[in-house]
């Protein structure tokens, strides 16, 4: 075949192919419209605005993939003198391939871009019909940094907060948001919150260090209520010294200097005494974690299994999982791994669906060993029997001195120790958890507070 000619049938070629492209892009964009059809029909014309640039951006990707592709081709032909039509047609589809993967690629991202514009729509309309709903009140209850993601355990304690100021605040109205909400509507929530309303900061383990996003929020949640009577929950402290960490902990402590009304809530003694080491000026008060306020509802059947419930992340000390489980089944007892983290976000109305699921999958063992702060907790409401390890942090030895007056929970030091507790709690009745006398000076504390700024 002269050259001509078979350049004549690669543009052929290429435009059959290139046409092709084409249908398929619009076949993906009239999916993707009859996608947000039928999830909306009140959508914000931002979103319409943005797969229109999506559109463009696309055919002009392609126009020049296009054009690319054909100076490639006929580089190749002539510097290979290659006169096969297959090869060249496999070069011709390649860049196909490369193209479909690359529309299939923006095509994916403008659903999750679009999914979450609507997500923000929906979210706001949730903001303002509970401020429009309850304008007249002198004093709301506002809880900041309610968790998304994966890990069970906050959730408990986010679900455990609600039960507590729906209990002891009943006539007060209450409404919890993740950090996120202080970003995307601050316009209009600075508007909308009084300075009588409470601030509460979700409890956690994230005060200081060791998980700087979640510290560097809270630092500017101070920083934008200052004159608000705010409250921390029930967290543990810990800070490294690192030099790093240095102007982190400084902006922390001016944001808390700043405010007018602030008390910080530690859960356990050892994060206590290095947060009034660190910051004696600032008011605090030891109080239990949050998810202690979670009532035992789960009646289930518990089978021969022994639940490992450990950590894979930086604050792991305990020995290694694979070790424990060996351990365990030479004793001759049957094992069973899982996880108070899931690799998932929780939207924020699943919480109790997870965290009942979770707590039903301890009351169902017959022993639980786990170096997790929650993995303690969810067996002492379920009165399941408990072996733990310490963390980095040395909560779980804090949250240990809460409930050490019950048997079937031992807190361990050293890998040998494993056999001896297993002999002595495996399989034992636990006894129920009630530790809601702890909570009266936090319930003081609020009570005073919302007072003065009644007055």
């Amino acid at each position: 075949m002269k050259e001509n000619e078979l350049l004549e049938h690669i543009n052929n070629t290429r435009n059959k192919l290139s046409e092709e492209l084409h249908n398929f892009y619009e076949q993906q964009k009239q999916g993707l419209f009859d996608y947000i059809n039928n999830q909306d029909q009140h959508l914000s014309k931002d979103i319409y605005k943005f797969i229109e640039e999506q559109k463009q951006e696309l055919f002009e990707y392609i126009n020049t993939q296009d054009n690319n592709l054909s100076d490639s081709i006929y580089n190749f032909i002539q510097k290979q003198n290659i006169q096969n039509l297959n090869d060249i047609y496999n070069q011709l589809e390649h860049g196909q391939k490369t193209m479909r993967d690359y529309i299939d690629y923006k095509i994916s991202d403008a659903y999750t871009k679009i999914g979450s514009e609507m997500k923000k729509e929906h979210d706001f309309e949730y903001i303002k019909i509970f401020f429009d709903r309850y304008s007249d009140y002198t004093s709301r209850i506002i809880l900041l940094g309610v968790p998304e993601h994966g890990n069970i355990g906050d959730h408990a304690i986010t679900i455990g907060e609600e039960n507590f100021f729906k209990k002891n605040f009943p006539n007060l109205p209450y409404v919890a948001f993740p950090w996120k909400f202080l970003n995307f509507y601050w316009n209009f929530l600075k508007l909308k919150i009084k300075p009588t309303d409470l601030i509460c900061i979700n409890g956690g383990g994230f005060l200081g260090t060791l998980w700087e996003n979640e510290q560097e929020n809270l630092t500017k949640a101070l920083e934008l209520f200052s004159y608000n009577p705010i409250i921390i929950m029930p967290q543990s402290f810990w800070y490294d010294g690192d030099a790093d960490h240095k102007l982190l902990m400084e902006s922390f402590e001016n944001a808390m200097k700043r405010c007018d009304n602030l008390c910080v809530c530690i859960r356990e003694e050892r994060s206590l005494e290095r947060f009034q080491h660190k910051f004696p000026e600032i008011t605090t008060m030891l109080i239990p974690d949050m998810a202690f306020y979670i009532q035992n509802k789960v009646n289930t059947k518990r089978s021969d299994n022994v639940l490992l419930c450990l950590r894979g992340d930086k604050e792991k000390i305990s020995p290694e999982s694979q070790d424990i489980a060996l351990a365990v089944k030479a004793l001759g007892y049957s094992i069973k791994e899982t996880s108070t983290v899931v690799n998932e976000n929780i939207p924020i109305g699943m919480s109790e669906l997870y965290v009942c699921n979770k707590l039903t999958e301890f009351a169902s063992a017959s022993l639980v060993i786990t170096d997790r702060l929650h993995g303690l907790i969810f067996s002492a409401i379920t009165n399941t029997p408990c072996i733990a390890f310490d963390n980095l942090s040395g909560k779980v030895h804090g949250i240990y001195h809460w409930i050490e007056d019950i048997p079937t929970i031992r807190l361990i030091n050293t890998f040998k120790e494993i056999k001896e507790n297993i002999y002595c709690v495996y399989g034992k009745q636990g006894m129920d958890v009630n530790l809601h006398n702890n909570y009266a000076i936090l319930v003081e504390y609020l009570e005073k507070c919302l007072a003065d700024e009644i007055k």
